[in-house]
């Protein structure tokens, strides 16, 4: 999946991605609680990872969340930096930009395994002086499960 925002003047295509290892777990804060899991790497089912990726295959755009505030059953929330590929003037050649952020794991779904998992990523960042806000869908199985 794709999604398009502004950086400056331009236009960036990113996309959250992944075919990496399973991705850390963040040190969780007292207000961990609940069974729900994220597909974090398109992978591996987890809790509180420390790196989020919707989309796998081009490794554009990711979530880097350095602090869990909550984790229910329902939704986790947390912060951290938002790093985007600017894709200038192909993204093969582009400059990764890193913007301060807040993350939001909602939409709990069952799995195909039976596992309560997120299926999206909303996102909040400052860029050019203005919020953005954006929610992205997230796997409901692991990539070749």
């Amino acid at each position: 999946m794709s999604i398009r925002t502004p950086l400056a003047a331009a236009t960036v295509a990113v996309g959250l991605v992944a075919a990496l290892a399973p991705t850390a777990q963040a040190a969780p804060r007292a207000g961990i609680q609940g069974d729900t899991q994220v597909i974090a790497d398109c992978q591996h089912a987890t809790q509180v990872p420390r790196k989020v990726l919707s989309a796998c295959g081009d490794a554009d755009e990711y979530a880097r969340i350095t602090d869990w505030r909550s984790w229910t059953r329902h939704q986790a929330r947390g912060s951290g930096t938002l790093v985007v590929n600017d894709c200038e003037p192909t993204c093969a050649a582009g400059t990764f930009r890193r913007y301060p952020a807040t993350f939001s794991l909602h939409r709990v779904r069952t799995g195909p395994t039976g596992t309560r998992l997120f299926t999206r990523l909303g996102v909040t960042w400052v860029q050019g002086g203005e919020q953005r806000n954006t929610t992205l869908p997230l796997p409901t199985a692991p990539l070749g499960g």
